[in-house]
């Protein structure tokens, strides 16, 4: 077994490992002396989506949204109307 040599990684060393290009968290941070302006501009440019939602279909999902959360406003509103009304005859 220590007659086996082991395979040393292609690209680059432990010492000094190899830069593959990928960012896992982005370290420009504004007020940070590395801090680059530009860079968040030329990412804004680049991530132009081709699959934004027309005015119609935008409306359409803002619709949808307030009809799927009206039964949760009605339940709460019933709510607060018992609390009131139980408080009032609770009280009198």
């Amino acid at each position: 077994m220590s007659d086996e040599k082991k395979e040393k990684p292609e690209t680059g060393t432990p010492e000094q490992p190899s830069d593959d290009d990928r960012v896992i968290a982005d370290m420009n941070v504004e007020g940070m002396p590395w801090y680059r302006k530009n860079s968040q501009q030329q990412k804004k440019k680049q991530k132009k989506d081709p699959f934004r939602p027309t005015a119609k279909e935008t409306r359409a999902m803002i619709f949808a949204a307030y009809k799927a959360y009206l039964p949760y406003l009605l339940i709460v509103l019933g709510v607060m109307a018992a609390v009131y009304v139980i408080g009032y005859f609770y009280f009198k």
